[in-house]
């Protein structure tokens, strides 16, 4: 199953505790599944299957999955960096603000 799991925004330091996650399967039967980001930079674009850059967000990130039922149409997500996000300015985030 591709199941997602998650907790509450909590602002305090460190990880949360996934041991209390909540977890919803999204999809049964899953036969393959596969993650592939978009770097846009240099150009022309590249697609890869695994992003080195620890200091930026791929421009899109790519999902393909299949099911014992079916193959599911692909999802291409375009990811945005927020103004507080900016890791130019005060180091990277995803939701939330730096501490």
């Amino acid at each position: 199953a591709l199941v997602i799991r998650f907790v509450p925004w909590s602002d305090g330091a460190g990880f949360p505790d996934w041991s209390k996650a909540e977890a919803r399967a999204l999809a049964v039967g899953v036969t393959a599944f596969s993650v592939r980001y978009e770097d846009g930079r240099p150009l022309p674009t590249a697609w890869q299957t695994e992003w080195p850059f620890a200091d930026r967000t791929p421009d899109r990130v790519h999902l393909q999955l299949a099911t014992d039922a079916r193959e599911w149409p692909a999802l291409v997500i375009p990811l945005r960096v927020l103004p507080l996000g900016d890791p130019a300015q005060r180091g990277f985030v995803i939701g939330g603000t730096v501490g």
